[in-house]
């Protein structure tokens, strides 16, 4: 058995021994691979009055390996003296359960719509031959066992195992259900009967097994995203759902904390690796991205791990114009306020969240945004009255991209699926501001090509134009704002630049649409002349705080439909 270093790590050689691919608590220990003392989570479940609890945190947080700590801990049939000696829990009074409760372990991760049944067949039968004998198995469960997946009682099956559990072990069981929404949301791109199906498969496992069922211990479910309003928990009276908004005693059990972090790097490359990686917000606490974190110590080298690691496929279709242009604006620019609701439904999955607050609530489920509460009013006890949407609507929070890593994904998501763009193309326009002229027609050229990529409504085609430039111009690391009173006016864009051979230049941005069609460029000339005389008499640039003497480069862009003329002056 490896020695214990700390409580945080597993002591091995100078560099850390990681394997990304395992979520197995004894391999781990066993193996002496790098592993972070969250052994609590044991204590935490046992704590927790309630006998189910639902825990929803995004992918790649440690869920996985939690429980399978738990079932590690309790297992009977597994010698785990050893592999808990110097852990945290060998100091809490619920060390006695050690062995103690037989595990019905049931992954969702593996099921797949064309076989739930027979998936679902596969691992009852194992935790059958785990735990039972022959001569131990009860006839209802040999019935279930001989009619295999076509059992008309298969899906009560986990309830019938429970019975017989208890009965041979005298312990009640504990259930752990991991990724319970994988199929949910697999077959909510589909829609239709496979969504039924899914939705009708789960909650018939669900409700027989964890409501009123006299042979079980506790339960633990675990998932990405709650989803409502499909009566899988409505008939349990017993469960606590555990999800990212509220306080709870699992804050800590996902994800890093700071000092978990400060013990695996050395103090010079903290303050770096939070700002890559922390501030994902769960109940009150801020968390770092477990994958990223230990992908990071494996690798050396700052990189978007977590983003990579999966699919923003859902998150593509949901997207509309204003939504792109408000994620756009928080990166590196704060963030925007909104009412976020704790769930999400099947018919907000089926219909591309046609809500902006379910969609924002997706966003922050899985992590690729998060929350942030409103302060309340220090002379008031309530939130203000235009806090919420109405007396019984969820509170409102700030949302924003909370570190580097997931400002890159969505850089790298507005450059290839928004704008179908490659960074260079865009940084190496900015290069030719010393010839006006050869900017103006690299930029220009860019648009023209690029623009009929853009797939986003043409209702109105100014925000088009604004929201692909701004999409463009912020995916690529320039800073930029949109929208904002300067001078005598509202400008369209304001970009900052920051050369080392140059230094700071800025970039004043105006939109003139023309309505005549055709391909007579004049209209369109005049439109950008226009757009550069507005931004001189409104004094945008005198605008600009603490500009110095630095350029200003005042771009206007005339356009009809997906004609355009782009005219660049230098203040």
């Amino acid at each position: 058995t490896p020695k214990v270093k700390s409580c945080y790590t597993i002591d091995m050689t100078p560099k850390y021994k990681i394997d990304l691919s395992s979520s197995f608590y004894g391999e781990a220990i066993e193996r002496g691979l790098l592993y972070v003392d969250k052994t609590l989570f044991i204590e935490h479940v046992f704590d927790n009055p309630s006998k189910v609890t639902l825990i929803t945190r995004p992918r790649r947080m440690g869920k996985t390996l939690n429980m399978d700590t738990l079932r590690t801990f309790l297992d009977p049939k597994v010698d785990s003296e050893q592999l808990f000696k110097g852990m945290k829990i060998e100091q809490s009074k619920y060390y006695n359960l050690q062995n103690q409760h037989p595990v019905i372990w049931l992954s969702f991760r593996t099921f797949t719509n064309e076989d739930m049944r027979g998936d679902f067949f596969s691992q009852i039968s194992s935790c059958v031959e785990q735990y039972l004998t022959p001569e131990q198995i009860t006839p209802e469960l040999q019935r279930i066992l001989d009619e295999r997946e076509k059992s008309p009682k298969l899906l009560r099956s986990v309830r019938v195992l429970c019975a017989n559990l208890h009965k041979v072990y005298g312990k009640r069981p504990v259930v752990l259900i991991d990724e319970y929404d994988k199929l949910y949301m697999d077959t909510a791109k589909k829609g239709g009967p496979d969504y039924d199906n899914a939705r009708e498969f789960t909650k018939g496992i669900m409700a027989p097994a964890l409501k009123d069922n006299p042979s079980l211990e506790k339960a633990v479910i675990t998932g990405v995203n709650r989803i409502a309003q499909e009566s899988m928990f409505s008939e349990l009276n017993n469960i606590e759902v555990d999800g990212v908004f509220n306080p709870s005693i699992f804050d800590e059990d996902f994800g890093f904390t700071d000092d978990e972090v400060k013990a695996l790097v050395p103090p010079e490359e903290f303050d770096l690796v939070q700002r890559w990686y922390d501030n994902y917000r769960v109940g009150d606490k801020e968390v770092f991205f477990t994958y990223s974190v230990v992908s990071y110590l494996k690798r050396g080298t700052f990189d978007n791990y977590w983003g990579k690691s999966g699919t923003i496929d859902l998150i593509d279709k949901a997207l509309t114009p204003k939504r792109t242009e408000q994620i756009i604006q928080t990166i590196g620019n704060g963030g925007f306020e909104s009412a976020v609701y704790d769930r999400i439904s099947g018919s907000d999955l089926m219909n591309d969240f046609p809500e902006d607050e379910s969609f924002y609530s997706l966003l922050v489920q899985t992590g690729y945004m998060t929350h942030t509460p409103i302060p309340k009013d220090e002379d008031d006890n309530d939130y203000d009255d235009d806090e919420y949407d109405d007396e019984l609507s969820t509170p409102k929070y700030i949302l924003n991209t909370p570190n580097r890593e997931l400002e890159s994904v969505w850089k790298q998501f507005i450059l290839s699926r928004v704008v179908h763009i490659q960074n260079p193309d865009i940084t190496d326009v900015f290069k030719h501001t010393d010839d006006l002229a050869l900017f103006e027609f690299r930029l220009n050229d860019l648009i023209n090509y690029k623009l009929s990529y853009y797939d986003f409504e043409k209702k109105e085609p100014e925000k088009t134009y604004h929201i692909f430039m701004l999409a463009m111009l912020v995916a690529v690391g320039f800073k930029v704002t949109s929208n904002k009173e300067l001078g005598r006016g509202r400008y369209d864009l304001l970009m900052t630049r920051k050369t080392k051979s140059r230094g700071t230049q800025y970039f004043i941005f105006e939109f003139k649409r023309v309505d005549t069609p055709g391909k007579d460029s004049e209209f369109l000339q005049v439109a950008a002349s226009e757009a550069i005389a507005q931004i001189r008499e409104k004094d945008y640039a005198g605008g600009i705080e603490d500009r110095g003497d630095a350029p200003v480069y005042l771009i206007g862009i005339g356009f009809c439909g997906s004609q355009n003329w782009v005219k660049a002056e230098e203040l």
